[in-house]
């Protein structure tokens, strides 16, 4: 977060951090529904509190990613156990017969790509889409193989807003 913090304004984004994962989800909603890309991050349990606002992304056609480190363990789980234990849960995470879209990462490399990559099905489909990856990858560090800035710049698909009135 504090990487991520002093990064993003440099670059022209912003970070928060809320009160709880109900907030994020909804700051997360509220600056996707104003026409920037936005991110939530969580792990397992607060997928479950997010549910409810994420049906809503869902109804309201709004592109936004939602990452989701899983963990070992029912309700809070064990933050150092390693488990895919959410899949089943992203695959419908709200009421209703909406199916998430889902990429997972599996290495560092791939967190960064495959946000890339979520953020842009997002925006082809107007809809939340979720990035996995597993505790061991959420705590690891290291050295990280990035593709080149200027194809990644290359793949990303601008943002379409609407930009008048009712008549147009």
């Amino acid at each position: 977060m504090h990487t991520i913090s002093d990064l993003l304004p440099k670059n022209g984004g912003a970070a928060i951090q809320m009160e709880d994962e109900i907030a994020g989800i909804c700051a997360a909603l509220g600056a996707a529904m104003s026409g920037k890309r936005s991110l939530t991050a969580t792990s397992g349990p607060g997928i479950s509190l997010k549910a409810e606002n994420i049906g809503l992304g869902y109804i309201a056609e709004v592109p936004l990613v939602i990452i989701d480190v899983m963990r070992g363990g029912p309700s809070t789980g064990l933050p150092t156990r390693v488990q895919q234990g959410d899949i089943n849960q992203v695959k419908a995470p709200t009421h209703g017969d909406f199916k998430s879209i889902t990429v997972c990462a599996s290495t560092l490399e791939e967190c960064y790509t495959e946000t890339v990559r979520a953020f842009n099905l997002a925006d082809r489909f107007m809809q939340p889409v979720f990035v996995l990856l597993d505790e061991t990858i959420g705590h690891m560090s290291g050295k990280a193989t990035l593709p080149d800035l200027e194809g990644v710049k290359n793949s990303i698909v601008p943002r379409r807003v609407f930009e008048g009135d009712a008549k147009d």
